[in-house]
C-alpha cells in the first residue's frame, strides 16, 4: 500500500544536507531548483528532549512534500497519491482527542503518531 522510501528517497535525501551545517537542511538541489524541506526546527527544549511529548504533524505534512514534488516532477501519480494520503489523514489524527499527541492535549507520545497515520489511511481503503 505504501510507496517505498527507495523509490523517491535517494535523489531527495540531499535535502537533509547543508555545506555548512548538519542541523541546518538545504533545500535547494545542484541545478539551484527548490525541491522540498522536511526537517525539524532546531533541537528540542531541555525539559521536553527524548521525552515523546512533541507534535509531530508538521514534519509529517513537510516529508509528504517529497514524494509529492518528486510525483509532480516525475509524472508519477502513485508517489503524488501517497503524498496526499499522508497530508489528508493527518487532519482527523489531530481531530480526535484519543490520538493526539501529549503536547496538544492527547495522551499519545510522538512515537504513536505515524501508526495512528497508517491505521488513518487503511481505514480509508485507499491506496498509492
Amino acid at each position: 500500500m505504501f510507496v517505498g522510501a527507495g523509490e523517491f528517497l535517494p535523489d531527495e535525501a540531499q535535502v537533509f544536507r547543508s555545506a555548512g551545517s548538519p542541523r541546518r537542511p538545504a533545500s535547494v538541489t545542484p541545478t539551484s531548483r527548490c525541491v522540498a524541506q522536511a526537517a525539524p526546527h532546531g533541537p528540542a527544549p531541555p525539559d521536553t528532549a527524548g521525552q515523546g511529548v512533541a507534535n509531530p504533524a508538521p514534519l509529517t505534512l513537510s516529508a509528504a512534500m517529497l514524494p509529492d514534488r518528486r510525483g509532480r516532477r516525475d509524472g508519477n501519480d502513485r508517489l503524488q497519491r501517497a503524498a496526499a494520503l499522508v497530508t489528508i489523514a493527518v487532519g482527523p489524527v489531530l481531530d480526535n482527542p484519543a490520538t493526539r499527541t501529549r503536547d496538544i492535549g492527547g495522551t499519545l507520545d510522538a512515537a504513536d503518531f505515524a501508526p495512528e497515520i497508517r491505521r488513518t489511511i487503511e481505514h480509508t481503503g485507499e491506496t498509492a
